[in-house]
């Protein structure tokens, strides 16, 4: 399968896009078009990150339209005249590419596609209610709730006693916390937690063993009474107010003083981690920034100090150029397939406009985002029944502060693969899927499903 290369015109090997921001174009070209070789990995994530770009105002923002199949470049191999064709397209080689925004370089074996028992998995089992702790009539067997919603109501209670009746949603802590919730000076793992190792410290243990304390919060969404396996199943004013309940915990635990970082993640199924079928989400916050979210933030801050603009705006506008990772558009919010995405049919979901924090998006982004979760799991659904997932919220972490360069985003991944030996070995995925086929896919479900696509123009 041959690619053209993304944002080019037939003949003159440039466009709109390259023109206006040349660092991009040289980026993309970099990491698709060339193979880097492990010894040069270093240098050539240094030479990305470090390269200036053009100053120039903030854009203005694309009118919306309908997406339909016209407006997505063929990746049909071309016709050849030759019975021996051209050679192999760098982009159907093994190659590796770079994540601008999460550092990660991913590499892409697309040939291994075919090999035998690749994405096959188990779907998610329906069980029965019996013995749920999360169902109705059930509410005994977790935690006292910090939050509840009501059903078909958006005003929560929060630390009280309603959650004894009827619900809709129901927020409690994890009974199995990943986190300690004890002060930092209590002894952790039976002996006393060692403090950061002062300055010529000969102390073997504190050098060779280091620990330190990890606290916060760990909490549970239920998001139904109901008991079933997908969200696709929850209505759409159900997903709203998830959603919502998500800004209200996320705001609450930005807000105290210790917490430098809040997670929150769903496990669909137990391929992907999930240890009960109930439909729930997790948040865990933290009072230590882990390091991959320390490296996503200077990335952002050293290209908005080079550019004036976000990463992930500039990503954005690259890819809406291109529209050959693009899944699907609305008035607010893009879905579109990373370039360098670490999984097969890895899926992003941000805002048009700039939004740093999650817990800052409109009521009407908020609605916009729920639809478009609700498709996304769906598109999933309907290539690979009952196959588990996976979605992250990305939100700038509280102990950043204000920092123009961090932007959202909502990720959305099947479990088609596993980890293996390699993997582990050095820390680098192995893809057997390209993100353009995979939008290719995803893309062909949306605009079948798209009621504006057989809309009567008249």
């Amino acid at each position: 399968m041959r690619y053209p290369p993304s944002g080019e015109n037939a003949g003159t090997g440039s466009s709109p896009a390259s023109a206006s921001h040349p660092g991009i174009a040289q980026e993309t070209r970099a990491a698709a078009d060339t193979l880097p070789r492990s010894t040069d990995t270093e240098r050539l994530e240094a030479e990305l990150l470090t390269r200036p770009l053009a100053k120039r105002p903030p854009p203005r923002e694309p009118v919306a339209k309908p997406l339909v199949a016209d407006d997505f470049p063929s990746t049909a191999a071309t016709p050849q005249a030759t019975p021996a064709g051209p050679p192999p397209h760098p982009l159907d080689q093994p190659h590796s590419r770079l994540d601008v925004i999460s550092g990660r370089w991913t590499m892409f074996a697309n040939q291994r596609g075919g090999r035998p028992n690749d994405f096959e998995f188990t779907a998610t089992p329906k069980l029965t209610q019996d013995g749920c702790p999360f169902c109705r009539g059930n509410e005994k067997c977790t935690p006292e709730p910090v939050l509840v919603l009501p059903p078909e109501d958006s005003v929560a209670c929060e630390f009280g006693s309603a959650g004894r009746g009827d619900w809709g949603v129901r927020v409690v802590p994890n009974k199995y916390p990943a986190v300690a919730t004890h002060r930092v000076d209590e002894p952790v793992g039976g002996r006393k937690v060692a403090r950061p190792r002062s300055e010529g410290s000969d102390n073997v243990e504190e050098i060779l063993f280091p620990v330190r304390p990890i606290c916060g919060g760990h909490e549970v969404f239920i998001e139904s009474p109901e008991h079933f396996t997908s969200l696709v199943e929850l209505d759409l004013a159900q997903v709203i107010s998830l959603l919502k309940v998500y800004q209200i915990r996320i705001r609450h635990w930005a807000s105290q003083p210790s917490i430098r970082y809040v997670s929150l993640f769903k496990n669909a199924g137990p391929a992907a981690g999930a240890s009960l079928l109930h439909p729930h989400s997790q948040l865990i916050a933290v009072t230590e920034l882990p390091n991959s979210i320390r490296g996503t933030l200077d990335r952002f801050r050293r290209h908005h100090a080079r550019s004036g603009c976000c990463l992930q705006c500039d990503v954005l506008r690259a890819e809406l150029e291109s529209k050959r990772r693009l899944v699907a558009v609305t008035d607010s919010l893009v879905v579109y397939c990373p370039f360098a995405s670490y999984l097969p049919m890895l899926m992003r979901i941000t805002t048009r406009r700039h939004v740093e924090r999650y817990e800052d998006l409109s009521d009407s982004e908020i609605e916009g985002l729920a639809r478009l979760i609700r498709r996304a799991i769906g598109w999933l659904n309907t290539l690979y029944p009952g196959v588990a997932y996976n979605f992250l919220i990305h939100t700038r972490p509280p102990s950043v502060g204000v920092q123009e360069g961090f932007h959202w985003s909502f990720e959305l991944f099947p479990r088609l693969t596993q980890i293996a030996g390699f993997e582990w070995s050095c820390e680098t995925i192995i893809n057997p899927m390209l993100p353009e086929d995979a939008a290719t896919q995803l893309r062909e479900i949306a605009l079948r499903e798209n009621p504006l696509r057989h809309r009567d123009p008249n």
